[in-house]
């Protein structure tokens, strides 16, 4: 059996990841597997490395959902109350963009800490 590797170099560091047909989105697969205060820690690290102010680090993460090309869209809150929107790329490398909360509301009207599903249904309601 064949069995390939794909070497992910995503934000989140190194990482050896299962066989490629098996996870849509590598890196958020990762992602999901981490017990919240370890996932607190990764996206702390994460903010640091690209110099988004993060005092105090991450105090909550709020997996608002994934598109339809498996793109994961997570919210995380600092202690500073300084809120961001990840998201995490489904290609190879886990391509990752981040934006505050406050800067994504104003430009696409899209907030934090709402599931997408409950984005679509308000949608659809009006």
């Amino acid at each position: 059996m064949d069995r390939r590797y794909i070497l992910l170099l995503a934000a989140f560091g190194l990482a050896l990841a299962a066989p490629t047909h098996a996870a849509k989105n590598p890196s958020q697969e990762r992602i999901l597997k981490l017990s919240g205060t370890a996932r607190a820690k990764l996206f702390t690290t994460f903010l640091a490395e690209r110099r988004e102010p993060c005092p105090g680090g991450v105090i909550r993460t709020f997996l608002q959902g994934m598109d339809q090309k498996k793109n994961a869209y997570w919210d995380v809150a600092c202690q500073n109350n300084v809120m961001y929107s990840i998201s995490v790329g489904a290609d190879a490398a886990g391509t990752t963009k981040v934006i505050e909360c406050r800067v994504q509301q104003k430009l696409s009207g899209v907030p934090c800490f709402v599931s997408l599903a409950d984005l679509k249904k308000r949608n659809s309601q009006k």
